[in-house]
Protein backbone atom coordinates (compact mmCIF):
# COMPACT_ATOMS: atom_id res chain seq x y z
CA UNK A 1 0.00 0.00 0.00
CA UNK A 2 1.48 3.44 -0.85
CA UNK A 3 0.45 6.47 0.98
CA UNK A 4 -0.91 10.12 -0.93
CA UNK A 5 0.54 13.18 0.36
CA UNK A 6 -1.27 14.09 3.97
CA UNK A 7 -1.29 10.79 5.23
CA UNK A 8 -3.76 9.62 2.83
CA UNK A 9 -3.55 6.28 1.53
CA UNK A 10 -4.15 4.93 -1.72
CA UNK A 11 -5.75 1.90 -2.49
CA UNK A 12 -4.76 -1.01 -4.55
CA UNK A 13 -6.92 -3.11 -6.54
CA UNK A 14 -8.46 -6.10 -4.39
CA UNK A 15 -7.06 -4.74 -1.18
CA UNK A 16 -9.28 -4.27 1.87
CA UNK A 17 -9.98 -1.39 2.98
CA UNK A 18 -7.50 0.51 4.80
CA UNK A 19 -7.88 0.72 8.19
CA UNK A 20 -6.49 3.82 11.15
CA UNK A 21 -5.14 2.31 13.83
CA UNK A 22 -3.13 5.06 15.15
CA UNK A 23 -0.96 8.30 14.63
CA UNK A 24 2.90 9.08 14.86
CA UNK A 25 4.68 10.93 17.67
CA UNK A 26 4.24 13.95 14.99
CA UNK A 27 0.50 13.23 14.46
CA UNK A 28 0.19 11.60 10.80
CA UNK A 29 -1.97 8.70 10.54
CA UNK A 30 -1.12 5.29 10.69
CA UNK A 31 -3.19 3.19 8.87
CA UNK A 32 -3.20 -1.16 8.04
CA UNK A 33 -4.61 -2.89 5.09
CA UNK A 34 -4.98 -5.67 7.16
CA UNK A 35 -8.70 -6.65 8.83
CA UNK A 36 -8.25 -6.71 12.82
CA UNK A 37 -10.23 -9.33 14.57
CA UNK A 38 -12.45 -8.64 17.60
CA UNK A 39 -10.64 -9.24 20.55
CA UNK A 40 -12.35 -12.41 22.54
CA UNK A 41 -14.19 -11.88 25.77
CA UNK A 42 -11.32 -12.55 28.71
CA UNK A 43 -14.46 -13.41 30.70
CA UNK A 44 -16.11 -16.29 28.51
CA UNK A 45 -12.60 -17.50 28.85
CA UNK A 46 -12.99 -17.35 32.83
CA UNK A 47 -16.49 -18.46 32.84
CA UNK A 48 -15.18 -21.37 29.92
CA UNK A 49 -12.63 -22.18 32.50
CA UNK A 50 -14.63 -22.56 35.61
CA UNK A 51 -17.15 -24.63 34.41
CA UNK A 52 -15.04 -27.05 33.33
CA UNK A 53 -13.44 -27.19 36.87
CA UNK A 54 -16.99 -28.19 38.12
CA UNK A 55 -17.69 -24.73 39.91
CA UNK A 56 -21.51 -24.85 38.15
CA UNK A 57 -22.72 -21.62 39.58
CA UNK A 58 -19.41 -19.51 39.25
CA UNK A 59 -19.29 -20.36 35.59
CA UNK A 60 -23.35 -19.80 35.10
CA UNK A 61 -23.06 -16.06 36.18
CA UNK A 62 -19.88 -15.42 34.77
CA UNK A 63 -21.18 -16.83 31.46
CA UNK A 64 -24.05 -14.69 31.77
CA UNK A 65 -21.87 -11.45 32.36
CA UNK A 66 -19.51 -12.35 29.49
CA UNK A 67 -22.71 -12.72 27.03
CA UNK A 68 -24.08 -9.17 28.10
CA UNK A 69 -20.28 -7.87 27.49
CA UNK A 70 -20.45 -9.12 24.33
CA UNK A 71 -23.31 -8.34 22.69
CA UNK A 72 -22.52 -4.43 24.17
CA UNK A 73 -18.83 -4.59 22.76
CA UNK A 74 -19.01 -6.96 19.83
CA UNK A 75 -15.96 -8.90 20.93
CA UNK A 76 -15.83 -12.49 20.19
CA UNK A 77 -16.05 -14.94 22.71
CA UNK A 78 -20.02 -16.35 22.41
CA UNK A 79 -19.37 -19.50 21.98
CA UNK A 80 -17.17 -19.72 24.67
CA UNK A 81 -19.83 -18.33 26.82
CA UNK A 82 -22.25 -20.50 25.54
CA UNK A 83 -20.44 -23.46 26.55
CA UNK A 84 -19.99 -22.31 30.34
CA UNK A 85 -22.89 -21.79 30.33
CA UNK A 86 -24.18 -25.50 28.89
CA UNK A 87 -21.48 -26.88 31.18
CA UNK A 88 -22.53 -24.88 34.04
CA UNK A 89 -26.15 -25.46 34.14
CA UNK A 90 -24.81 -29.15 33.55
CA UNK A 91 -22.84 -29.30 36.41
CA UNK A 92 -25.43 -28.03 38.30
CA UNK A 93 -27.61 -30.31 37.28
CA UNK A 94 -25.73 -33.68 38.09
CA UNK A 95 -25.05 -31.77 41.68
CA UNK A 96 -28.54 -31.22 42.40
CA UNK A 97 -29.33 -35.47 41.53
CA UNK A 98 -26.75 -36.81 43.22
CA UNK A 99 -28.08 -34.67 46.40
CA UNK A 100 -31.07 -35.65 45.95
CA UNK A 101 -30.04 -39.34 45.36
CA UNK A 102 -27.61 -39.25 48.50
CA UNK A 103 -30.77 -37.87 50.71
CA UNK A 104 -32.93 -40.46 48.76
CA UNK A 105 -30.39 -43.47 49.98
CA UNK A 106 -29.66 -41.85 53.14
CA UNK A 107 -33.57 -41.59 54.30
CA UNK A 108 -34.20 -45.59 52.68
CA UNK A 109 -31.17 -46.89 53.91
Amino acid sequence: MTFAGEGRPVQSAGSSQPRLVGYTADGQPIYSAEPVAPATNSLSIAAFVVSLLGFGIVGVVLGHVAMSQIRRSRESGHGLALAALIIGYLSIAVYVVVVLAGIWLYQSG
